[in-house]
């Protein structure tokens, strides 16, 4: 066995960690658009039921 077995360069740890940190921000963007469309849609439709029971 040599020393150098099982080790991982500092670039190469680094650029798994960077992928996976960009892999999680885009996840992140996508879950926080889509819950604030949701949340839009959400309010839009409580305000149209608002309105048509105050007319």
């Amino acid at each position: 066995m040599t020393v150098t077995e099982g080790y991982v360069s500092q670039d190469r740890l680094e650029a798994v960690v960077a992928s996976l940190r960009a892999d999680i921000e885009k996840r992140f963007a996508e879950q926080t658009r889509w819950l604030v469309g949701w949340m839009t849609g959400l309010v839009a439709s409580a305000a149209a039921i608002i309105i048509a029971v105050l007319r």
